[in-house]
Parts: structure tokens; sequence; C-alpha cells
């Protein structure tokens, strides 16, 4: 095999690659706006944020009793917005001061349509970039 013809080859499957990313991007960037979408939302609007570390990473929280009617969360993880537990802004607040990722940076809250719109736009940057 010679020189160019691997050259094409890799250049082929660069392309494919490239294509495939565009793609699940394209995919993943429809889904969002779907949600953000003006339609009948059942959303109660006061439980409408979310836990956020920087790096754009929402968080979902593992929650346990703390008598009274009262619960406490004891440990978070890493999810997809559409996954993550909506609180109130006062809630969700309280929640992320307690949030510190390996650096030592808090946690904040934010509105969670901003977090999908934030997201749209880092996909949008990202499929420019690919197809550029």
């Amino acid at each position: 095999m010679t020189s160019t013809s691997t050259s094409t080859t890799e250049t082929a499957a660069k392309a494919a690659l490239v294509a495939f990313w565009v793609a699940d991007f394209q995919a993943r960037r429809a889904e969002l706006c779907d949600m953000i979408a003006p339609k009948g939302c059942t959303t109660i609007a006061s439980h409408s944020w979310v836990v956020v570390m920087p790096g754009d990473m929402v968080l979902s929280f593992t929650f346990e009793s703390a008598g009274q009617g009262r619960r406490r969360a004891t440990g978070s993880a890493v999810c997809p917005i559409e996954k993550a537990p909506r609180f109130t802004r006062a809630d969700a607040e309280a929640l992320a001061a307690d949030c510190r990722n390996g650096k030592g940076e808090l946690g904040t809250a934010m509105h969670w349509r901003d977090v999908v719109k934030a997201e749209v736009a880092s996909l949008d940057d990202t499929i420019a970039r690919l197809t550029a």
C-alpha cells in the first residue's frame, strides 16, 4: 500500500468519525431544544433550579431521612440535565453551598432552562468547529 492510499484511507476515516460526532451532537441539540420549546409544561415554576458544578456538570443527589419529615443530601453524582432533581431556588442554593469539587470550587444554583441553553450553545460551537 502506498503512502497516498494510506493517507486517503486515514482522511476518509477521520471524515466519517467527524460526521458521526456531528450527527450525535445534532441529535442531542434537538433533544435539548425540544425540552425548552414553548409548550404545555408540567414543571412547577418554583421548583426549576438545579445544582451545577464548574465545567457545567449538573448534579443529582442521594437523600436520606433527617427525621421529622426532613431529608438531607448524603451523596451526589453528575447526571444529564433531564435527570437532575429540581428544587426551589433557596434549596438549590443551600445544596450548592455545600458542594465542592476536587479544586475546592463551589457549586452554583442555576435555572434548568439556563443550563439547557448553555449546553445548546456549547453544542453549536462544537458542531461549528467540527464542520469548519
